[in-house]
């Protein structure tokens, strides 16, 4: 996995593709970190200058299936009380955390991550999301702003700061609140000059990279795919890629609109009506709707030879993916 995409991209905060979110990068071949997903905090060293309580929170993920470490991450504005201060931190306990996706701010494309005193060295690039997309000066558009080059060299969290380092917020969840506390980090961050910026404190929360719930509803006369009647289920499948994901159960009393064959919007006005209601700002969400037959667009076949446009139209139903 060469590429790792935000969670904006995934979850459709921008009208980037993923394939046009920044690409993160392999760092060392042997990586300091378990794979999975750590809880972040970013508070930058003087959030006063702002005149407010400003911090980030997130997860950063780190994952070495290709034989390299490969790392990234995401970083959302922390929510203030009516006090204006910052509301709790997340439970570790709880696993992945979700965020409201209108908090998105920054996706952190690592550059570095190598073991280092006890600890490790991480230099990674802060893109920011910006709310719609902007002409650079070669004439491409992009809707990621790369900010400045930052590194900063992590320690246990149980270990005594360095006497230059500030010390760091004490509301991030203490070692002991997480699964494993010796998985649990911080340290200061420098700019390209060698500034201190922020500080930046982590700990590991699950052996997965993400996770998500899949609804999957079908007609009376279509199967459920729950595997592939060979060992592979939704499960699986998705463990594969490091995502946690459950599947929840299937409505199988969906009625066909308007016969055997459906349309992208009969598809659409089905599942706003029959999904179950959830907030995808605390819940990663997707619905799978199993139909016999989806119809075929004209324009699929325009530039197809006769012989072969009249096969896919035939063929068509009798497999096909619908996505929304």
């Amino acid at each position: 996995m060469d590429v790792v995409t935000s969670d904006a991209a995934l979850r459709g905060r921008t009208s980037s593709s993923p394939e046009s979110a920044p690409a993160a990068q392999p760092a060392a071949d042997r990586s300091p970190l378990a794979d999975g997903c750590y809880l972040i905090h970013f508070t930058p060293t003087d959030p006063a200058a702002v005149g407010f309580d400003f911090g980030y929170e997130g997860t950063l993920r780190v994952e070495t299936t290709t034989g390299r470490a490969i790392a990234s991450g995401d970083l959302y504005q922390r929510a203030l009380d009516d006090e204006g201060k910052f509301k709790h931190a997340r439970n570790p306990k709880d696993g992945i955390p979700i965020f409201p996706i209108n908090q998105y701010c920054y996706y952190l494309r690592v550059t570095d991550l190598a073991a280092a005193d006890g600890g490790f060295d991480l230099a990674f690039e802060p893109n920011q999301s910006l709310p719609g997309m902007v002409n650079l000066l070669h004439g491409s558009q992009t809707q990621w702003l790369a900010e400045d080059c930052l590194t900063v060299r992590m320690r246990a969290a149980s270990a005594d700061p360095p006497p230059d380092d500030p010390p760091p917020p004490d509301d991030f969840p203490l070692p002991e609140e997480f699964p494993s506390p010796e998985r649990c980090f911080v340290g200061a961050v420098r700019n390209r000059g060698g500034a201190i910026v922020g500080t930046l404190q982590m700990g590991f929360v699950s052996s997965s990279l993400r996770k998500a719930t899949i609804e999957i509803d079908r007609v009376p006369c279509v199967g459920t795919p729950h595997d592939n009647g060979a060992g592979e289920d939704w499960t699986s499948v998705f463990a594969k890629v490091g995502w946690d994901a459950a599947v929840v159960p299937a409505n199988c009393d969906i009625v066909e609109p308007s016969g055997p064959s459906w349309s992208d919007t009969e598809a659409h006005a089905t599942m706003l009506r029959r999904r179950r209601r959830t907030s995808l700002d605390t819940e990663w969400y997707y619905y799978v709707l199993c139909v016999r037959r989806i119809d075929i667009k004209a324009a699929t076949l325009i530039g197809l030879p006769d012989e072969q446009a009249i096969k896919e139209a035939t063929a068509n139903g009798e497999r096909g993916f619908m996505f929304d």
